[in-house]
């Protein structure tokens, strides 16, 4: 695996160990427990996580088939992603991109997060196919911010990971004081 995708790879899964962990550490009678009318649960949150990350996984391999007729990042991409990041660091909220569909009742945390365990291999897998030189191509096309590279959509996904972070301790709280 190329250097930079290693250290971005490192960041995704240091944020997936920290939901993990606040997830494990809340009581198991409200991790499924919407704090208000359309409002996720915090197991919710997860399935939208895994959810968002098999589809841009999906998306990047569908691209990578034709990866020859893709063109380069540059630093119009680099500062679109400078401003998302930053937009996804505000305590905003914000709607799902439709082509993740509803968010369906969760019950079972830990198939979740063994899907997501699962699907964190397939990115692997995935991720060991980049030279070099494939770094700067854009594989990925953000609902709202355009093409990334496969760089900038780790530290995206690292972000958005984040960001939901924030959110489950939001709903924990909401959910603890009810």
């Amino acid at each position: 695996m190329e250097k930079a995708i290693i250290k971005e790879w490192g960041k995704m899964e240091a944020s997936r160990r920290k939901i993990q962990d606040l997830l494990e550490d809340a009581p198991e009678s409200l991790i499924y427990v919407s704090p208000a009318p359309e409002v996720w649960s915090m197991a919710q949150v997860v399935y939208h996580l895994v959810q968002a990350e098999s589809l841009t996984l999906s998306y990047c391999k569908k691209k990578w088939s034709v990866k020859d007729s893709l063109g380069q990042t540059g630093f119009r991409e680099s500062y679109k992603l400078v401003l998302l990041k930053l937009v996804l660091s505000l305590p905003l909220k914000f709607k799902a991109p439709k082509v993740l569909g509803p968010v369906p009742e969760q019950d079972n945390l830990k198939a979740l997060f063994q899907e997501w365990d699962r699907l964190r291999k397939d990115w692997e897998n995935f991720l060991d196919g980049f030279s070099q030189k494939e770094l700067s191509l854009k594989i990925f096309k953000h609902p709202k911010t355009g093409k990334m590279n496969i760089v900038q959509t780790l530290d995206f996904m690292d972000n958005h990971v984040r960001h939901h972070i924030r959110q489950v301790r939001r709903i924990r709280k909401m959910v603890a004081s009810s």
